[in-house]
């Protein structure tokens, strides 16, 4: 007997509401990682700065640390709405395809990987 596989089949609706939602994940991760980068390397010119200064007065180095531990602290916040994002697109995924028929594929390997791989989203969304 011939084993007949189902794909699970998004609306396009969902499927495009998904991928805007990865699209925008996307370009948000790659401007935080040059902002990142940015941030190390003003963090290591003030150091340098504080250790060896010249130039600046300390409330002059003591106002620009403050700023950098500013946009450090919006750094962090904007990954906890990537994070979130995440999470939500894993969730817009999981309820698209919810009592959607998994494929009978009996002994087929990949019904066991797909399973593991569903059970691992729902689990990285409910850990947050």
């Amino acid at each position: 007997m011939a084993q007949q596989h189902v794909p699970v089949i998004l609306s396009s609706e969902m499927a495009r509401a998904i991928q805007v939602k990865v699209d925008f994940l996307l370009k948000k991760v790659e401007r935080d990682n040059f902002f990142n980068q940015f941030l190390k390397n003003t963090e290591k010119e003030v150091q340098r700065l504080e250790i060896n200064n010249n130039i600046f007065n300390k409330d002059t180095l003591h106002a620009i640390r403050g700023q950098l531990d500013k946009e450090k602290a919006q750094l962090l916040y904007s990954q906890q709405v990537i994070k979130q994002g995440i999470n939500s697109v894993i969730t817009d995924f999981l309820n698209a395809i919810e009592g959607s028929t998994v494929p009978d594929l009996e002994e087929d390997p990949e019904k066991e990987a797909y399973c593991q791989f569903m059970e691992q989203l729902r689990t990285d969304r409910n850990q947050g």
